[in-house]
């Protein structure tokens, strides 16, 4: 998708009411979050986002500010109910913060670790879902 294309659909979801997320692990278009929390919200683009760097527990991804950083995201609108469920989800505010973002020239949400473990593991692509599969090719 175009960066003016991903821009139209982001005004139009926004004059809609809708906040737009931006989601980088489990809540990937096709991950099993994404499944349980947001198949009915409209996906509105795969792009990279700066200013972030994507970490591991082994488990689960997490990403902390960092102004070398960029990692892969999937902005979704959701409207009220389903950012609540996406805040419960993420343990907000004990396991992840919701912070504002501007990707594209565009404010969107993003779930950021509320503590980064030093022994949590760097994902230097900053794409969860090709490192899931990476990893899944050489247990």
């Amino acid at each position: 998708m175009s960066n003016a294309a991903f821009a139209s659909r982001a005004v139009e979801r926004l004059r809609l009411g809708e906040a737009l997320v931006a989601v980088y692990g489990t809540l990937r278009l096709g991950e099993y979050n994404w499944r349980a929390y947001l198949p009915n919200a409209p996906h509105l683009g795969t792009l990279r986002a700066t200013g972030y760097q994507l970490h591991t527990d082994g488990r689960l991804p997490y990403v902390a500010a960092d102004v070398a950083g960029e990692i892969t995201v999937d902005v979704f609108a959701a409207d009220a109910p389903t950012l609540k469920a996406l805040d419960i989800l993420e343990g907000v505010p004990d396991d992840y913060r919701r912070e504002p973002i501007v990707i594209e020239g565009q404010p969107c949400w993003i779930y950021v670790a509320a503590a980064l473990d030093p022994a949590w593991r760097k994902i230097p692509s900053g794409d969860w879902v090709a490192w899931v599969r990476d990893v899944d090719k050489n247990p």
